[in-house]
């Protein structure tokens, strides 16, 4: 394959981990030798969050790994296309104070950047980092590229790297105007959830788990799931692209499965209507395209084959509904079209408002979902006097 020795080439490829990394391949109007230094320099040995990883080194090519969510674009500093997703994920503040921090490790290492822009300021939403990228056009204790005197023109009006972010920073506060619109908009239908109870309500506006977006991080709720999420993530033995959450109340687990493995599709299954419409202007609001959302269940419903399953403390809502014969042609149904599914439920010996008094104890749990279809079942531990298990599936 041939690349025009004027233009700059960039290929995606595809990687077992997430599907897809970026390789890119450089013409003759930059360095690599000088790139690859400033790369390694801004690093600073891999402690510094905001590089990117850079996994394989060729003679006229580098792999970095693929970040799927970029601010905006390369010339046009008004459209922040990726704003809405990395505040789902941090709040401003954080925002500006990670693109401080970008400028100052710049002055610290004596690195000229000369190119930052919105397509070059990207974002992992697993470690909800910026990640500063393309550094051809760099300028340290090394070699100078051949384009530096354009970029040293355009970039003296800015005032360098410092100003450049300054004025990246100016567009973002334009941007937030009608986002935090939106937000007031939605906190408005949340003070409204449990004025009508439903399975799993927890009082007038009062959401049953956390609300794990900034912007809402102040909303009262009933119960934190942050343990049980870290137990999940702890037996996860998979790379799932694909998710079922099953009563995904306000989003917590669904939300943080979406950041850590950029899932190509997340399912949501939620009855209450209010906290239903929340999560649709959620979805919309976040640019979370891969979220899609469900709003009843029932014996007749088909799955998608999908890698992983959550079904948290919504088993004992379902057979009150529909028995326990619908009940388990729900569960066996999804353990069917899952690789691995999460299970938890209010047996006899756990709080809660309902139970289903028939499931005395783990070992009868365990036993119910081999019966509904798992191949391996694996107890994972009891939080709260209810008992968590991982069901595998392997046809």
């Amino acid at each position: 394959m041939v690349f025009s020795e004027n233009v700059a080439v960039k290929k995606y490829l595809l990687h077992d981990y997430k599907g897809r990394e970026k390789l890119i391949i450089h013409s003759k109007k930059s360095t690599m030798e000088n790139e690859l230094y400033c790369l390694r320099k801004f690093s600073r040995n891999g402690t510094n969050p905001y590089s990117p990883d850079i996994i394989e080194v060729g003679t006229d090519y580098y792999v970095m790994k693929y970040y799927s969510v970029k601010l905006g674009a390369r010339n046009n500093y008004r459209k922040l296309r990726g704003l809405r997703r990395i505040l789902f994920s941090i709040s401003k503040e954080e925002l500006f104070r990670q693109l401080d921090e970008i400028v100052d490790i710049l002055k610290e290492e004596e690195i000229q950047h000369f190119d930052i822009h919105p397509a070059n300021i990207l974002f992992c939403e697993k470690d909800k980092h910026l990640k500063l990228i393309d550094f051809c056009c760099a300028k340290t204790d090394h070699i100078i590229p051949n384009r530096i005197t354009e970029l040293v023109i355009r970039e003296a009006k800015y005032g360098g790297d410092s100003g450049t972010v300054a004025m990246i920073k100016k567009y973002i506060d334009k941007a937030l105007i009608p986002i935090e619109k939106q937000v007031e908009e939605v906190n408005g239908l949340l003070d409204i959830v449990g004025k009508k109870h439903f399975p799993g309500s927890s009082g007038l506006g009062k959401t049953y788990q956390k609300i794990d977006i900034p912007y809402f991080y102040d909303r009262p709720f009933h119960k934190d799931t942050s343990k049980e999420f870290n137990a999940i993530r702890s037996a996860i033995s998979i790379m799932p692209k694909s998710v079922i959450d099953v009563g995904c109340a306000s989003g917590y687990t669904i939300f943080n499965l979406m950041r850590m493995f950029q899932l190509d599709s997340a399912i949501a299954y939620e009855a209450d209507p209010n906290v239903f419409n929340f999560l649709v202007k959620i979805r919309k609001y976040f640019s979370l395209k891969e979220f899609e959302l469900i709003n009843k269940i029932s014996p007749d419903s088909e799955f998608k084959e999908t890698d992983l399953v959550i079904c948290m403390n919504v088993h004992m809502w379902l057979e009150k509904e529909f028995g326990r014969e619908g009940s388990n042609l729900i569960i066996s149904n999804l353990i069917k079209n899952s690789k691995e599914m999460f299970f938890q439920t209010a047996g006899r010996e756990s709080g809660g408002q309902y139970r289903v008094k028939w499931l005395k104890n783990k070992e009868i749990i365990k036993n119910y979902l081999h019966d509904m279809g798992g191949n391996e079942v694996t107890f994972i531990g009891t939080l709260k006097k209810r008992h968590l298990f991982k069901v595998t599936n392997v046809s």
